[in-house]
């Protein structure tokens, strides 16, 4: 559908470009797409060896997730915030 869109796009006919993007790319439920992934990030953090108290959480009232360990002595926190 995505040729047929940009060719109707190219044309001027915006509403019938609309209404094939309504039809075909929206998902299911029409509102549900904006929320997928667009990837995956991967951290390489190096040795983990001596890594103790690991820990993390996913708070959906405030979009946030928080991982915490200590290592060697150290403590750490990442905290990560996801909004539109």
């Amino acid at each position: 559908s995505l040729s047929q869109i940009r060719n109707l796009v190219f044309q001027n006919q915006w509403s019938q470009a609309q209404s094939l993007i309504d039809q075909n790319m929206l998902g299911r439920p029409a509102g549900q797409l904006a929320y997928q992934t667009v990837g995956n990030l991967r951290l390489s953090i190096g040795n983990t060896s001596g890594v103790s108290e690991y820990n993390r959480y996913l708070d959906l009232t405030t979009a946030t997730t928080v991982t915490t360990y200590a290592q060697n002595g150290i403590r750490y926190r990442r905290e990560i915030l996801a909004s539109a």
